[in-house]
């Protein structure tokens, strides 16, 4: 619950409590630091004055600006002119339907018999201005350039030898000049200088006689109204403390005399040449005392009829770029912020700019004084309905002015003073302690609001404000848009303050606005804090943050629906941040344990720390600049060659940066991970989270990776080693065939016979069938007399490579032949030698799909000796393989077929001893054996994928196996044949001894990377069976299984073959 019932609160403010607003608005716009000062006052209809100022009196910036510091302000000096001409009218000596030829014919206007006092007044005259007329005193110059000229040894703005006449004789000499329509609104200095010509001649016939312009200001208007800072003047001087003014020129310089991008002091400027139109001096407590009187006539300066013709019926057209009404020396301006209208008139000389406006639905008048121009506005300056004309040339074109300081003041002094919300609360802080609420309306707030292990809900406010959207520099048109649910003001303070594990959730529609200095629209502090934002929050100001995490794990969540206008500081702890919606602004990361996710917009600088993950899933996260030191970008494949994306509109340093790979997808592809505007670095690491083979190419607009499954290139060497394994499986088959010799065996107690040869010695089921099942300690095939034998066998195979750590698995199937033959050197010794071939298809699954067809020969040599009761082998194995490939991989989304070819060589050997043990029905025969296979794989490149096409360059492999295993033998008389039975099983454990790993080049990028083999150490279980018999003396066939069982791979091998004993 509210410890402090902000709803209690809510009321209207008064004046006192909404000096906080504006001081926030002041200090806000300094804090920019692109000019030098700015003075405001704001005058409230009960006579309230509120006054403030930012920035610097002096252009070296060392002393504050005061708002009693006096200013130049240009153009809205036409409001005095103007109003001593309306005096004249008052006294009958001026009609404002006189006309120019009456009072000045000597100036020899065009069209002056037409052109009227009220022509004049309203800027409908068509006179051209003189400021850009041909000098008089200069050649291929204007009176602008030559009286601002920036190398003057005088100082810009500081002599130009015109009179008043003067000025209008150089519109009237310019060669080919250009008249307007009378009638039609065209703002124009020279009005105004005829206007004071007429009424310095129009005095002559009044009580005080002939006065200047200057005395009938200054003693007309602004002694009477007691504007003791106020003057109109002779001479360059001021006439109390007054702000400098240091002129930044950033790019129009030659067209002045001077140099682009140079400070140039233009305090002192002549006011021959801006004389009625623009030259007096004031301050932002006399303007507003001025500006009542202008807009409402408050202590009676003119008639009532003559203060209403000034303000009836104005006439459109563009004021300073802006759509505004020009009435009789004062003009309606668009409040763009409020869709109000606003009363009064800007003005600028050099540097200085200044706007005096009275708000007539607010009874409220401003006073805006602006030294320091030209100047850029902060991007997050609020613009409001002037953005889209006007926003590229206030904040990059040097144009920002007091007309946007006194826009921000207006709306946000209105959004104060109209507010209905239910947390609004002028100076008194409020706390939510262990319990939930919800703000609702519009509520204005000069203190935070704290929630402790607790929840707030913002809500929309339901209520609109007016806007008035520039569409050009002459029309408008007006939109209502959602007040803000909560408007901060205030420095170094937190909006609301999070702490202690607690919620906050923006609720779609909902704004929360945040302006001041080093303030933060939202904190959090402790741990386990969670913002969730699905409306808006803008933050205004320099080191004003929008979100600031604390430093231990929060989450921030920006929605699609939302949009942030301010930095995200993620702060040092595991904090984490997802944003499918826009920042406008940076997100600094300034810990390792930080998370940044999404498939949103962020407009500013990402990085220095934690990981970037655009996501979760395929998609991309767009960013304006990126900063790769300490900083990990993560990004996962998908099918399809769909990859995610760091989008980066301006550069991206990646120096001392990592790149990690998630594979979605156990196909091979070249991806776009990372595009921007200009690249620098490379990644100071690019891995994968599991054993995909991934390797980064670097350009200018961005980086690509390559990634390849390892089934890709390791399915070769894979079955190249499980194929030496099985045919040294086959010469060792051969040599424990031949050894050992038959020995007599005593069965049933019968006289010892000669093993397998005995057969039935009788026609029936007498007693001859006795002696059966006798128990051979050699195979049938080698009883009897050896000599020499040929055999052949053919061979199918099928098998599966097992998916590990995200390598793919294969499917394998294979066709081949055997032939050989056997030779008994001694009773104890054989040989045997073979030649085979093998013809295998290996294909990835998982989604790899990529393809090995290999034809490999073998020739093979064994030798075989009895010694006591052991059987010692050993076997040698040689051959060469011709292998083709096949690989589907993605290049730019599109799936290729990549095909290569590569021969290797093979080699391997066993060594194995073993011994028979008889049993009473069967023999048992423990083994153990040693065996090492080496493959070396020639070099190859793809063709046929362009620039995802591999160069896998040349390896070699090399793997021992040990292994142990029992066999059961037993022989049967089936039929009057011979039936030899044998059953193996047993465990073996394979080495990798080197080469396992492979590099390889994608060919279009040209960049090496590793491709991790797969982790062939461990355990197999290895099961046999066999089957022969004794067709006839001479001819033996047999028929055998062979299988290997292990996390890594399985195999199934079914022979059949003939042998023939010579």
């Amino acid at each position: 619950m509210f410890a402090v019932g902000v709803a209690d609160q809510a009321q209207a403010a008064d004046p006192t409590q909404l000096s906080r607003v504006l001081q926030s608005v002041v200090d806000m716009t300094a804090s920019q630091g692109t000019f030098q000062g700015v003075s405001v006052g704001v005058g409230f209809g009960n006579g309230q004055t509120w006054l403030g100022a930012g920035g610097y009196r002096d252009a070296a910036r060392t002393q504050p600006l005061s708002p009693n510091d006096q200013f130049r302000v240009g153009s809205h000096s036409k409001t005095f002119t103007g109003t001593a001409v309306l005096q004249l009218v008052d006294q009958g000596v001026i009609n404002l339907n006189d006309t120019l030829a009456k009072w000045a014919p000597e100036l020899k206007i065009p069209n002056s018999d037409q052109i009227s006092i009220r022509n004049l007044l309203s800027m409908t005259s068509g006179i051209p201005d003189y400021l850009n007329a041909q000098s008089l005193h200069q050649a291929n110059a204007t009176v602008l350039q030559e009286w601002s000229n920036f190398s003057s040894p005088n100082g810009p703005y500081a002599t130009a030898n015109y009179t008043p006449s003067q000025l209008v004789q150089a519109v009237v000499q310019t060669p080919n000049q250009t008249y307007g329509t009378i009638g039609q609104m065209s703002y124009s200095n020279t009005n105004f200088a005829i206007l004071g010509l007429i009424a310095e001649r129009a005095s002559c016939q009044t009580a005080g006689g002939c006065r200047s312009i200057e005395t009938l200001v200054n003693d007309g208007i602004i002694k009477r109204l007691g504007l003791t800072n106020t003057v109109f003047p002779t001479n360059n001087l001021f006439t109390a403390s007054y702000a400098e003014n240091a002129q930044y020129v950033m790019n129009t310089a030659s067209v002045y005399g001077g140099s682009n991008n140079t400070s140039y002091n233009v305090t002192f400027a002549d006011p021959k040449v801006p004389w009625a139109a623009g030259a007096i001096i004031s301050t932002a407590p006399d303007e507003l005392v001025w500006l009542r009187q202008l807009a409402t006539d408050a202590q009676g300066l003119l008639s009532p009829a003559t203060q209403l013709q000034r303000l009836y019926a104005p006439i459109p057209g563009s004021i300073g770029g802006i759509p505004g009404r020009y009435g009789l020396a004062i003009y309606y301006m668009p409040s763009v912020g409020t869709g109000t209208e606003l009363i009064g008139h800007s003005g600028e000389i050099g540097g200085y700019t200044t706007s005096i406006f009275y708000s007539p639905t607010l009874d409220v008048a401003f006073a805006v004084d602006f030294s320091g121009g030209q100047a850029n506005a902060a991007s997050w300056y609020p613009l409001y309905g002037a953005t889209n004309l006007y926003g590229s040339a206030i904040t990059s074109q040097g144009n920002f002015n007091s007309v946007a300081i006194l826009w921000a003041l207006e709306r946000n002094l209105r959004i104060a003073m109209e507010a209905q919300g239910s947390c609004t609360g002028f100076g008194t802080a409020s706390l939510i302690a262990g319990g939930s609420a919800t703000c609702t309306g519009d509520s204005v707030r000069t203190a935070p609001i704290t929630v402790d292990n607790g929840a707030l809900t913002v809500a929309p406010s339901n209520r609109t404000i007016g806007n008035y959207v520039l569409t050009s520099d002459s029309t408008m048109t007006y939109a209502e848009v959602a007040r803000p649910s909560i408007s901060f003001f205030g420095s170094q303070m937190a909006g609301i303050d999070l702490t202690g594990g607690s919620t906050l959730t923006l609720q779609p529609g909902s704004i929360i606005e945040m302006t001041g200095v080093s303030s933060d629209a939202i904190r959090m502090s402790g741990s386990g804090n969670a913002v969730t934002v699905q409306g808006s929050i803008l933050a205004y100001g320099a080191n004003t943050v929008a979100i600031r995490g604390g430093d231990a794990a929060d989450r921030v969540t920006i929605a699609s629906t939302a949009s942030v206008q301010g930095d995200v500081a993620l702060g040092g702890g595991a904090n984490e941040l997802r944003v499918d919606g826009t920042i406008t602004g940076n997100v600094p990361m300034a810990g390792s344990a930080t998370r940044l996710e999404g498939t949103g917009v962020i407009t500013g600088s990402v990085g220095g720390g934690g990981v970037v993950a655009p996501g979760p899933g395929i998609g991309m996260l767009t960013v304006g600049s990126y900063t790769g030191a300490d900083t990990t970008l993560e990004v996962e494949t998908a099918s399809g060659g769909r990859s995610d994306l760091l989008f980066v509109a301006g550069p991206a340093a990646l120096n001392g940066g990592a790149l990690r790979v998630t594979a979605g997808t156990a196909t091979d592809g070249v991806y776009p991970v990372l595009s921007a505007g200009n690249l620098t670095g490379t990644f100071a690491s690019v891995t994968s989270t599991d054993r995909t083979a991934v390797g980064a190419s670097y350009s200018s607009a961005g980086v690509q990776v390559a990634t390849v499954n390892p089934i890709s290139i390791d399915q070769g060497t894979r079955t190249a080693m499980l194929g030496m394994t099985r045919h040294l499986d086959t010469l060792e088959e051969r040599a424990s065939a031949f050894a050992g010799r038959s020995r007599p065996v005593t069965v049933a107690g019968l006289p010892e016979t000669k093993g397998p040869t005995m057969t039935d010695t009788g026609g029936g089921s007498g007693s001859g069938r006795d002696i059966v099942n006798v128990v051979p300690r050699a195979p049938v095939e080698l009883s009897g007399d050896r000599g020499a034998a040929l055999w052949s066998k053919a061979f199918y195979n099928v098998g599966q490579l097992a998916s590990k750590d995200g390598e793919a698995g294969a499917n394998a199937h294979g066709i081949g032949i055997a032939v050989g033959a056997d030779v008994a050197v001694t009773d104890s010794v054989g040989v045997g030698g073979m030649v085979a071939y093998h013809d295998l298809d290996s294909k990835g699954r998982d989604g790899s799909g990529a393809e090995l067809e290999s034809h490999a020969y073998y020739a093979g040599l064994y030798g075989v000796a009895q010694v006591g009761d052991y059987t010692m082998d050993a076997s040698l194995l040689a051959g060469f393989g011709n292998n083709d490939t096949k690989r589907p991989t993605f290049v730019g989304g599109t799936l290729l077929q990549a095909t290569g070819g590569y021969d290797d060589a093979r080699v391997a050997a066993r060594l194995a001893v073993s011994r028979a043990f008889d049993a009473e029905t069967a023999t048992l025969v423990p083994r153990l054996a040693l065996s090492w296979s080496h493959l070396h794989s020639d070099g190859y490149t793809e063709s046929g994928a362009g620039a995802g096409s591999l160069s896998v360059d040349s390896r070699s492999a090399s793997q021992l196996r040990s292994e142990a295993s029992l066999a059961v033998r037993r022989t049967f008389d089936v039929d009057g044949g011979i039936l030899f039975t044998e059953l193996r099983a047993g465990v073996a454990h394979e080495t990798m001894l080197g080469g396992r790993d492979a590099t390889v080049r994608l060919s279009g990028l040209g960049t090496a990377f590793g491709v991790r083999g797969n982790d062939a150490d461990g355990w197999v279980f290895p099961v046999a069976a066999r089957l022969e018999t004794k067709a006839a003396d001479d001819v033996g066939m047999f028929a055998s299984y062979g299988g290997e069982f292990s996390s890594r791979y399985t195999d199934h091998r079914f022979n059949a073959g003939v042998r023939i004993r010579f």
